[in-house]
């Protein structure tokens, strides 16, 4: 039950009370509840989720309707053509209320009201109180006229509640005797326009309709570095540049520039008539990754004299320092 609805309201209750429930024994009553309740779940897709509140009910299901009358009886309806078993239904309409306290309880005249309706009427029968037929008729009224009187119902405050037979098919017969008789009256109508039809001068032709003017437009200028591709509202419009303008129609739109990888650049835009707006953006290019540096190779060993080498160098040392001494004298 939707806690944020007001506590009070008016609205259409749709009754639906199995005949004999309290005979039955425990398991039966399971049995005839969870039938109802499948049948009622099936149902619900004719009314808005917001719009309607199943309640549980001593003898069957109570399902309140909040501001669809007609909406309330086609419902009615197509559960009373489920004949699997026997459970009447009971149409009312107003004032509900949710009791205030931890548990919420849903009270008002209007369930009290098809209580009794339903209790009044036969099973498979679908009948509905004055109220019912009066809310329906403020927002229909071609089906006031459609709702005989069926008797009267006493509730369980001892009040005498009018009946009247909301029956899909006496509502069809009904129905089609209405628009039987319409359809004649429309033919002498339309026999008696046709006539004066023919008798009158054509009218003169209707003025030609006027051209509905052109959309306002306005633009959108593009200052890309190095270019990217503009996107707006999604669809790609181009590369800019050499894209430098479009024209756009005036409102709020979505403007997004991306370039490969990089983080694109998306901007809300709130274009007016004939109004210009410009949009730049530069992409940050990271520079290109520095080479690494060569391995050093490892120093070659120096070659070392062999021994007559050596020997060779010491013998000329000697000769040096001979030479050295004579240099000397």
């Amino acid at each position: 039950m939707p806690a944020s609805r007001s506590t009070a309201s008016h609205a259409s209750v749709v009754f639906l009370r199995i005949e004999d429930f309290a005979e039955q024994l425990i398991a039966e009553q399971a049995r005839l509840k969870g039938w109802l309740e499948e049948k009622v779940a099936a149902a619900l897709q004719l009314l808005a989720p917001n719009e309607r509140i199943v309640l549980d009910a001593p003898a069957g299901l109570a399902v309140v309707v909040l501001a669809d009358p007609q909406g309330a009886l086609r419902f009615a309806w197509r559960l009373a053509a489920e004949r699997e078993i026997e459970f009447s239904v009971g149409l009312a309409h107003g004032p509900v209320r949710i009791a205030p306290g931890t548990i919420q309880v849903m009270y008002g005249d209007a369930l009290i009201a098809a209580e009794a309706v339903a209790r009044a009427t036969g099973p498979g029968g679908v009948s509905a109180s004055r109220e019912f037929r009066d809310a329906l008729a403020r927002s229909q009224p071609g089906m006031r006229r459609l709702m005989a009187p069926s008797g009267s119902a006493i509730d369980a405050h001892d009040r005498a509640r009018e009946m009247f037979s909301a029956d899909e098919r006496v509502v069809e017969s009904r129905r089609r005797i209405f628009l039987g008789v319409a359809a004649v009256v429309a033919t002498f109508i339309l026999a008696g326009g046709v006539t004066i039809r023919l008798n009158r001068k054509p009218p003169p032709p209707p003025p030609k309709p006027v051209p509905p003017p052109e959309p306002a437009l306005g633009a959108v200028t593009f200052d890309v570095k190095p270019e990217g591709e503009v996107y707006v509202d999604g669809v790609l419009k181009g590369t800019s540049p050499p894209l430098t303008r479009i024209q756009l129609p005036a409102g709020k739109h979505v403007v997004e520039i991306r370039r490969g990888d990089l983080k694109p650049m998306t901007v809300d835009l709130a274009i007016g008539p004939g109004e210009e707006l410009a949009v730049s953006h530069t992409f940050v290019v990271p520079p290109p990754p520095k080479p690494s540096p060569p391995k050093s190779q490892p120093a070659k060993p120096r070659p070392q004299p062999r021994p007559h080498q050596k020997q060779q160098q010491e013998e000329k040392s000697w000769w040096q320092r001979f030479l050295d001494s004579f240099k000397q004298q």
